[in-house]
């Protein structure tokens, strides 16, 4: 997990000051960035909910379901598929979709 640049770092990532700490944060903005990344051997990417011109006020919701050691695949989807269900009864739009390897996610547009 990295948020802040690092020495070095390529000038095709942007950054910006966290308005919350001022702390310099990363961000992708076009496809030069998303290969920079590449060439840091990136494998995956965690998208917030928010875009960079409004970080505090998120568009989206995303439940992140991942099986801890021990727990069974089958839980955590008929977990997602529940909370879908009951989304759906809040009549609030969702959508279930695979995260990883085992993981799902029910991603809430607000």
């Amino acid at each position: 997990f990295q948020k802040h640049a690092s020495p070095g770092m390529s000038d095709k990532i942007a950054r910006m000051k966290d308005p919350t700490d001022g702390e310099e944060i990363l961000f992708i903005k076009d496809f030069d960035g998303l290969a920079a990344l590449v060439q840091y051997g990136v494998v995956e990417v965690h998208i917030w909910g928010s875009t960079i011109d409004a970080l505090e006020k998120p568009g989206q919701v995303i439940f992140d379901l991942d099986p801890d050691e021990g727990v069974d695949v089958r839980m955590v989807r008929e977990a997602a598929l529940d909370i879908h269900k009951r989304l759906d009864e809040l009549s609030l739009p969702n959508l279930v979709k695979t995260s990883g390897g085992k993981g799902y996610h029910v991603l809430v547009p607000l």
